[in-house]
């Protein structure tokens, strides 16, 4: 049973005798009714009960009960905003009444604060906009932040518009859990109809056109719908463009990859700090893919995968340490990174260029040699391939997932072989020098011998040479002489 609006009034510090006239005043037919007044306007009527034409029916409120109305109107506002009942239950004390109103009205100063940020949402720009599928997922993680920070004509942030579930589902919260934020149930429950809704959906389209670069297939594959004026239309088209089973099949045969071959053994092989990005990466992956990574088998992956002898100890402790304090995977990688700045310098130092040159990727290598993978863009021994592709395999779902990663392996490639060209091209330029010095030695020991004499007498003089030297150092003294 619902608590009394009476009682909710007496905790407004409303009198008795007042309680009457508040209530056919600003919310007769129930408390619903306060959805329709801002907070400006519940002001106003409380000003107007001084001035009531009825004598014996004037009066004055509190500065606090006013503020009480004002924070219980914002309250009301709330539970619609969830298409909860307007009503609290009758295990709601007067504590707790003082202190839900209360957070009503200070979510109202943030939601304030963040529909300014919604004003400039149309010209903010994400650094790179989306281009291809390889930026996808940090194009896509910006735009949900951006989203969730600014508040639309809802009052809850814009993030509600691209949402994947069409309806309210309030979640049960387990016995120990966190129950979710006011703003992730306001997120999932604002209703995708009405006047406000058209408004947001309108700003967060002008939002996502602003960010995604013309030249890309991305614009092209929502063109078609930029006259709708919609932001969900034009995510869920590119969430079918850049998330379709293809795709993420891709990204889970990349996260497999990781998974079987990822290792930490020094900064020098790998930084920790990629290790773990490499790590969160194929995570995300597993968990878009409905395939997420249980937290005991991602702890016991540590384990196995982190192999620096100087880290041995560390990790013994850590191990020792879960069965008192037990800790999640994330927290393990975060006590493991604060030893890193202690390893050995011989472990830190950069690369050699030969390491450079056959340097790891997440698929286990890379190679320039073979024929192009018939599917994806790994060879069958786990190598990333990149070589020549035809113009239908590089742009095919299986294969865009990897063109940075190949592009960076081409463009180390191509350094290293200028390197090596400038090398030879030197390396040729001191033969011909030597072979021109060798000429001039020749004319000015035959004085007018032919060439076959000299060379014959040439090739005595290295032959002497070459056994120590001592016939040269015999022809020499003769000479001399």
């Amino acid at each position: 049973m619902a608590i009394d609006n009476n009682t909710l009034l007496t905790w407004s510090r409303v009198a008795a005798n007042r309680q009457i006239t508040v209530t056919n005043e600003l919310f007769p037919g129930g408390l619903e009714e306060l959805n329709d007044y801002t907070a400006e306007e519940v002001k106003d009527a409380v000003k107007n009960f001084r001035g009531h034409p009825t004598a014996n029916q004037r009066f004055s409120l509190s500065a606090n009960s006013t503020k009480k109305l004002v924070q219980l109107t914002l309250w009301v506002k709330d539970r619609i905003r969830l298409g909860q009942d307007v009503e609290f239950d009758d295990g709601t004390t007067q504590a707790k009444f003082v202190s839900m109103i209360d957070k009503s009205q200070q979510r109202e100063k943030i939601r304030q604060e963040r529909k300014k940020n919604a004003e400039g949402l149309a010209t903010m720009k994400i650094d790179p906009p989306l281009k291809a599928s390889s930026g996808w997922d940090g194009w896509k993680d910006s735009v949900k932040t951006a989203l969730m920070l600014a508040y639309g004509s809802k009052g809850v942030p814009l993030l509600y518009v691209i949402r994947t579930i069409p309806a309210s589902t309030f979640p049960v919260v387990p016995v120990g859990g966190v129950a979710p934020s006011w703003e992730e149930l306001a997120i999932d429950a604002a209703p995708l109809t009405g006047l406000d809704y058209d408004a947001d959906r309108k700003t967060v389209h002008l939002f996502l056109l602003n960010n995604i670069s013309e030249d890309s297939d991305a614009h092209a594959y929502i063109h078609p719908l930029v006259s709708r004026n919609d932001g969900r239309l034009d995510w869920q088209a590119l969430c079918e463009r850049y998330e379709n089973a293809a795709t993420i099949q891709a990204r889970v045969n990349q996260a497999n990859k990781t998974w079987e071959m990822l290792v930490y053994k020094n900064e020098r092989a790998m930084s920790f700090e990629a290790f773990s990005k490499k790590l969160t990466k194929a995570l995300q992956y597993f968990d878009d893919a409905g395939r997420a990574k249980h937290d005991g088998d991602v702890i016991d992956w540590i384990w196995r995968h982190i192999q620096c002898g100087e880290l041995s100890q560390h990790l013994s402790a850590l191990k020792v340490g879960q069965s008192i304090y037990v800790r999640t995977s994330k927290q393990i990688l975060q006590e493991i990174a604060k030893e890193v700045p202690n390893l050995s310098k011989a472990s830190n130092f950069e690369p050699r260029i030969s390491e450079i040159q056959q340097g790891s990727s997440e698929s286990g290598g890379f190679t320039f040699d073979g024929s192009t993978p018939s599917s994806g863009a790994h060879t069958s021994d786990g190598k990333l391939y990149c070589g020549t592709y035809s113009p239908s395999r590089w742009f095919s779902d299986d294969v865009k997932p990897f063109h940075e990663q190949i592009r960076e392996h081409r463009d180390k490639q191509g350094r290293n072989s200028t390197k090596s060209k400038n090398a030879n091209r030197k390396l040729q330029e001191l033969r011909a020098t030597n072979a021109e010095l060798k000429r001039n030695l020749s004319a000015l020991k035959s004085g007018g011998r032919d060439d076959d004499t000299v060379a014959t007498e040439e090739s005595h003089d290295n032959a002497g040479d070459a056994f120590g030297g001592r016939e040269s150092m015999k022809k020499k003294s003769k000479d001399n002489k």
